[in-house]
C-alpha cells in the first residue's frame, strides 16, 4: 500500500482519501487507557492519529533509549502503534528532532544540552535564549540528532504504510523551525549560523567589491561582513537587511532537506511534512509572514508539503476569513501543488484563560473544508498530562477536548464525529473543487520579510509606509476580508512564481506595491495591463528593484508620469462617487494627461486615476491609487464594490441576504455550495447558485427562504452522484440541511441531514423515475415529483440526524 499527495489531495492506494486524523500522546496519557483512547478516536470517525515522539523521552541518557516500555509503560512506543493497527487507525509521526508541543526544552534531551551548551542559539550579545534554541546547522547538534534518527526511524520504516501491516502515513520533519526567530524577533547569532550567512553572501555576490558597493562598506572578506541590526535608516541597510531575511529562508530550507536526507537514507519512504506558525490571540493575520519565512522550502515540493495551523480560539465575523486566507496563501507558496493539510486544527485549548465552544469550532471546520483543506488533524483530539519534570508550563495538556484525560467525551466529541461523516462521504470530493474567480488579489513576499526587523526610519528611507500596515491593514483585513463579505470569488497568488500565462486568466488583478519591487515581477503587472489586463496597484508605483537602485518599469511601460507627495491634516477621498474615505499619509497626487480621475482629495487633487490602453491593448487598464485605505466603515466595502463593478464582477453564488457568506466551489460535472452564519442570530434568506452542468442560476430552497442558525455553516453538495446509485442515476440538486451520508443500497436511497430541531428542511434529488416513497426515521412523508426531480420537505429531530429513505420502487 501507498500513501501519496497529489495536486490537491491525498490517495491511499488508488483510492481518494480524506486525511482525518486526531492527535493523541502517547507519552501523556496512561498506556492502560490508550486502548479506550483510540476506540473513541475511531468511533468519532478517525481514519488516522498523530502523534510527537519526544527525543528527550525516549533517549533519557546519553546512548540508552526506550521504546518498549521497560523504563516507563508510558515509553512503549511499539505499543502504542500496535494499538493503533488493532484499531484500524493510521498514524502520522512527529519525531523531531524539535518538537515543541510545550514539552521542556522543545523535546531536545537535557542532556545534550547540559553536556554541549554550544549548540544554543545566541543573541545579538552572544547570550543564549532563555529558552532551549539550539543551532540548528551546528556540526553538534546533527551529529546527536543523526544518531536519533538512527534509532526512531528504524521503527518508522518497519511500521510504515508501504510495508506489510504498515499503518504510519506521514512524517513530519521538525516542527515549526521558524518559530523562535518570530517570536523572540531576534535571529541565532551563533558563530556556526553566522558562517551559513557569510556562505550564503558569498555564493550570492561572489566578489566582496560588489557588496561593499550595494551596501556602501569596506568589508574585506565575506568573512567579516556582519549582519544588520538596530533601526534601518538607509536604503543600503534595507538591501542588507533584505538579505539577512533571505538568508535564513534558505536555511530553513537547508536544514529541512539535511534532516529529510538523512530519513530517506534510512529507509522512511512516507511523505514528509512541515507544520507553520501564525495564529495570535485567535487571528492568523500574522500568518503570511510565516508562511513566505518558509518560501525555499515551498520550493522544494513535492519532496515535502507545507501544513498550517488553525487556531481560531473564537470564531466570529472578525476572523471569519482567516481560514480561507491563510489555506491560499500556504498553496499558492507551493505553486498551487499539492494538498492543503491542517496539521493543528483546534479542538480544545492550550490557554486555560480561553473558552472554545462546540458550534463555532463545527462552523470553521467545514470553512477549512469548503477552502480547501485535504485533511485535518485535531489538536487535541485527547487531553494529556505531562510526565515529571517533562512539561513547559504545567502539568496538564490542552483542556476542552474531545477526549479528557481518562477518555470521558466532552460536548465537541460529537461534533467530531458528526463531521467525520460528511468528511467521508464527501471530504475527498470537496476539497478538490474550485471557485471560478476573476479576481486575483497578489502578494509580494518580500514584503513581508520583516520578522527581524526591529524599526524603520521610514523618513529617512524616503519610503512612504510600513509594509506590516499595508499587508495587514489593507491587504489581509481590507481587500481579502471585504471580497469575501461580498461574496466575490477571488485568489491568492504569489507574484514572484505567477507566470504571465497564469495572471491572463483573470479579469482583475490587484497587487500591493510599495517603492520596492524587482525587475521581473514589475515587468508581469506592467505587460498584464497592456496585454488586455485590468490591473488595481496601490499604494505606491514601484522606483527601485530589491537592490534599491532605480528601477521604473512599471512607470515606463505604463507611461505614467511624475506624483508628489502630500499629507493632508485628515487624508479622505471621495473614490467613484463614494465620499469621505480615509486614507493612510502621505498621499500621492498626480496630474495625468489623458486619464479617468478615480480618487480626489478635497481640495480636488487628483490622488487616484484609470489609464485606459486601447483596443490595440485589449482593453487593457491599470487602476493606481496614490494611497490606500483598508476596512473600518461600510463605505470602505462600497469603495471597493465600485471596483468590482467596473467589469460587472460577482460571485458565482450570492444570498439575498447579505449577512450570509456564500461560495460555489466546481468540480468535474458537480458543485459544492458552503453557506455560512458567523452571526449569533438566525439570518433567513434565498441562496443563488450556478448548476455545474447547464451553467443556469438556480434557487434555494424552491418554497420559503431557508434560515441558517447562529454560528452555522453548510457544505452543501449540488450535482454529486448519490453513493451507488448508478441505476437510478441519483444526484443532489441541492439542500437546506447538512447531509453527512448519501448512498443507494437495496432499491431505495439513503441520507442522513442534521439540522438544528424542529427546524424546517428541503431536500432535492434528481431521479429518472417518480420514486415509489420517502419516509423521514421511518415516518411516511408527502413529496412532489416535477421535471425528473425529487422534492421533500421535512422537520429536523430533537434526536439527531434525519435518516431519509427514497424507495425507488
Amino acid at each position: 500500500m501507498e500513501f501519496k499527495f497529489t495536486e490537491d489531495n491525498f490517495k491511499l492506494g488508488a483510492e481518494d482519501t480524506y486525511l482525518y486524523s486526531g492527535e493523541v500522546h502517547y507519552f501523556r496519557i496512561r498506556p492502560e487507557n490508550w486502548a479506550a483512547h483510540l476506540k473513541k478516536a475511531k468511533a468519532a470517525n478517525l481514519n488516522t492519529v498523530s502523534t510527537y515522539i519526544p527525543w528527550d523521552w525516549h533517549e533519557y541518557e546519553e546512548g540508552k533509549f526506550d521504546f518498549s516500555g521497560h523504563t516507563n509503560p508510558q515509553r512503549n512506543l511499539l505499543g502504542f502503534i500496535e494499538l493503533c493497527r488493532k484499531n484500524g487507525l493510521q498514524l502520522i509521526v512527529k519525531p523531531g528532532p524539535y518538537i515543541l508541543a510545550e514539552y521542556m526544552d522543545h523535546g531536545i534531551p537535557q542532556w545534550l544540552l547540559s553536556t554541549h551548551p554550544e549548540i544554543l542559539s545566541l543573541n545579538r550579545e552572544g547570550k543564549p535564549f532563555g529558552h532551549a534554541r539550539v543551532t540548528l546547522m551546528h556540526p553538534t547538534y546533527l551529529k546527536y540528532a543523526r544518531l536519533w534518527y538512527d534509532k526512531i526511524l528504524e521503527i518508522v520504516k518497519n511500521n510504515s504504510v508501504n510495508k506489510p501491516g504498515g499503518i504510519i502515513i506521514s512524517m513530519q520533519v521538525c516542527n515549526e523551525i521558524g518559530v523562535f526567530t518570530w517570536l523572540d524577533k531576534e535571529a541565532d547569532y551563533n558563530p556556526v549560523a553566522l558562517d551559513c550567512y557569510r556562505k550564503f553572501l558569498s555564493e550570492k555576490y561572489k566578489k566582496i567589491n560588489r557588496l561593499n558597493a550595494l551596501y556602501r562598506t569596506k568589508y574585506k572578506s565575506f568573512s567579516s561582513v556582519v549582519p544588520p541590526s538596530g533601526s534601518i535608516s538607509r536604503l543600503t541597510e534595507l538591501a542588507a537587511d533584505l538579505d539577512w531575511h533571505m538568508f535564513w529562508r534558505s536555511y530553513y530550507a537547508m536544514y529541512l532537506e539535511y534532516l529529510m536526507k538523512e530519513a530517506s537514507k534510512r529507509g522512511v519512504a512516507v511523505p514528509f511534512t512541515h507544520n507553520l506558525p501564525g495564529w495570535v490571540w485567535g487571528r492568523a493575520v500574522e500568518f503570511p509572514l510565516n508562511v513566505t519565512m518558509y518560501q525555499d522550502v515551498a520550493k522544494m515540493y513535492p519532496k515535502i508539503i507545507l501544513a498550517v495551523d488553525h487556531i481560531p480560539e473564537n470564531v466570529s465575523y472578525r476572523n471569519f476569513h482567516d481560514a480561507s486566507i491563510i489555506q491560499q496563501f500556504t498553496r499558492a507558496m507551493q505553486g498551487n501543488r499539492g494538498p492543503t493539510f491542517v496539521a493543528e486544527m483546534q479542538a480544545g485549548t492550550r490557554e486555560h484563560t480561553v473558552v472554545t465552544y462546540p458550534d463555532e469550532l463545527e462552523l470553521f471546520y467545514k470553512s477549512a473544508l469548503a477552502y480547501g483543506a485535504a485533511g485535518m488533524n485535531f489538536y487535541m483530539f485527547s487531553q494529556g498530562k505531562n510526565p515529571k519534570g517533562k512539561s513547559a508550563v504545567g502539568p496538564t495538556f490542552y483542556w476542552q477536548t474531545p477526549l479528557d484525560y481518562e477518555g470521558k467525551e466532552s460536548p465537541l466529541y460529537p461534533v467530531i464525529r458528526r463531521f467525520g461523516k460528511l468528511a467521508s462521504s464527501f471530504g475527498a470530493l470537496a476539497c478538490r473543487a474550485k471557485a471560478e474567480s476573476k479576481v486575483a488579489l497578489a502578494f509580494y513576499k518580500p514584503y513581508y520579510s520583516t520578522e527581524l526587523v526591529n524599526s524603520y526610519d521610514f523618513a529617512k528611507l524616503g519610503l512612504s509606509y510600513n509594509p506590516k500596515v499595508i499587508r495587514d491593514s489593507v491587504f489581509y483585513e481590507g481587500m481579502a476580508k471585504v471580497l469575501k463579505m461580498l461574496n466575490c470569488d477571488y485568489d491568492i497568488i504569489d507574484l514572484e512564481i505567477t507566470k504571465p500565462k497564469d495572471l491572463s486568466k483573470y479579469k482583475q488583478v490587484w497587487a500591493i506595491s510599495l517603492e520596492y519591487m524587482d525587475a521581473e515581477t514589475q515587468k508581469l503587472l506592467a505587460n498584464y495591463a497592456v496585454s488586455g489586463g485590468h490591473l488595481v496597484m496601490l499604494p505606491r508605483v514601484p522606483k527601485y528593484d530589491l537592490s534599491l537602485r532605480p528601477c521604473e518599469i512599471v512607470k515606463q511601460t505604463l507611461k505614467l508620469g511624475e506624483a508628489e507627495d502630500v499629507s493632508p491634516r485628515m487624508p479622505t477621498v471621495e473614490f467613484f462617487d463614494v465620499k469621505e474615505i480615509s486614507v493612510l499619509n502621505p498621499v500621492q497626487v498626480f496630474n495625468e494627461a489623458n486619464t479617468e480621475p478615480v480618487a480626489v482629495l478635497a481640495d480636488d487633487s487628483v490622488c487616484g486615476f484609470i489609464k485606459h490602453f486601447g483596443p490595440a491593448s485589449g482593453g487593457g487598464w491599470a487602476l493606481v491609487l496614490g494611497t490606500a485605505f483598508g476596512y473600518s466603515t461600510e463605505e470602505n466595502i462600497d469603495a471597493y464594490s465600485r471596483i468590482l463593478k467596473m467589469d460587472d464582477i460577482r460571485g458565482n453564488a450570492a444570498s439575498t441576504n447579505g449577512k450570509l457568506i456564500v461560495q460555489e466551489f466546481f468540480g468535474d460535472g458537480h458543485a459544492f455550495l458552503f453557506v455560512a452564519n458567523y452571526y449569533r442570530t438566525p439570518e433567513s434568506g434565498h441562496v443563488t447558485f450556478i448548476d455545474p452542468v447547464s451553467r443556469a442560476e438556480k434557487k434555494m430552497p424552491y418554497g420559503g427562504e431557508m434560515t441558517v442558525p447562529p454560528l452555522t455553516g453548510l457544505i452543501i453538495p449540488i450535482g454529486v452522484q448519490v453513493k451507488d446509485s448508478r441505476a437510478a442515476g441519483a444526484k443532489i440538486v441541492f439542500s437546506t440541511s447538512q447531509i453527512l451520508s448519501a448512498f443507494e443500497k437495496g432499491g431505495s436511497i439513503y441520507m442522513e441531514l442534521h439540522g438544528q430541531p424542529k427546524s424546517d428542511g428541503e431536500l432535492t434529488v434528481a431521479l429518472k423515475k417518480r420514486p415509489k416513497q420517502v419516509f423521514a426515521d421511518g415516518k411516511k412523508l408527502e413529496f412532489s415529483y416535477r421535471s425528473g426531480e425529487v422534492i421533500v420537505s421535512f422537520k429536523h429531530s430533537d434526536e439527531g440526524p434525519v435518516l431519509l429513505k427514497i424507495n425507488l420502487g
